[in-house]
């Protein structure tokens, strides 16, 4: 069962709870794709928070509607649902209810692909973190990139995996890989950071170099490189392998100033995420 204390944010991020453990198979998923998912969250985020939402489980349509009536169609995914009163999270493709098998079909291939006990079981109880990092080990493991967390009533979500051309990430930039960055470490439990760094430059065909910290970056004892177009974001680890601090240099633009060279991520308030996780 769910522990009562639980908080809706602790059921929509992905941080476990102190001592809580989960498979290595699911934690390296969770690496591999962490900083992505937060960088294409905000991304999603920044077209469509203000929007309304809509799914249609028979034509496997998720829609989004702008205060002005323009609409989004995108080809939705069921994954599965996170249910406080069963207090589990339960797999699209057990829990079917009728509809077409195109609608969970990814679910089913996340179960296919992976050795992780907590994608293979049916239903796995809930636990703080768990509906979001499973949710990230499906994009792991399926390529599809944006998600969308929904209240369908009773305290229940549904977690969708959506897509569609317009919500591809543009390239990527020193001001959004910075709040990526730092929104993940916030926000998502890592257990290897140097390898969700170097996965996330992977991801997005950024070069990523290992160089020595600076004294600025203290106390990291090694940092890596990442070359943007637009500049360069160094992040540094400590002895642990942990990140500890961030610095970043823009270039100017052709016709304006330089950004600010210590820190270009203006401040964002904390959950900043939450229209799009459907929390409001």
């Amino acid at each position: 069962m769910t522990d009562p204390g639980l908080t809706e944010t602790e059921l929509t991020e992905g941080l476990l709870a102190p001592g809580a453990t989960e498979s290595p198979a699911l934690a390296a998923l969770v690496d591999d794709v962490a900083i992505l998912s937060t960088e294409q969250q905000e991304h999603v985020a920044a077209l469509h928070g203000e929007d309304r939402w809509n799914v249609d489980a028979v034509t496997q349509q998720f829609t989004f509607t702008a205060p002005n009536g323009t609409a989004l169609v995108c080809r939705a995914h069921l994954l599965g649902t996170a249910a406080p009163g069963p207090g589990s999270w339960l797999w699209g493709w057990v829990n079917a209810n009728g509809f077409p098998d195109a609608f969970f079909e990814r679910s089913e291939a996340v179960r296919v692909a992976t050795a992780a006990p907590e994608l293979i079981e049916p239903e796995v109880p809930l636990a703080a973190g768990l509906p979001l990092r499973l949710t990230l080990a499906a994009k792991a493991v399926t390529g599809i990139r944006a998600h969308y967390s929904a209240p369908v009533g009773g305290g229940t979500r549904v977690w969708l995996l959506i897509e569609h051309p317009d919500l591809v990430l543009p390239a990527p930039t020193v001001v959004r890989t910075l709040e990526a960055v730092r929104v993940t470490v916030e926000s998502v439990q890592l257990t290897d950071h140097r390898a969700a760094v170097h996965a996330w430059a992977r991801h997005r065909d950024v070069p990523a170099a290992a160089v020595e910290p600076e004294q600025d970056l203290a106390p990291a004892t090694v940092a890596v490189r990442l070359q943007l177009s637009d500049g360069e974001v160094v992040v540094g680890f400590d002895e642990a392998g942990r990140i500890v601090n961030l610095r970043a240099t823009a270039r100017a633009a052709e016709d304006g100033p330089a950004e600010p060279g210590a820190s270009p991520a203006a401040e964002r308030p904390r959950g900043f995420l939450s229209r799009l996780l459907g929390r409001d």
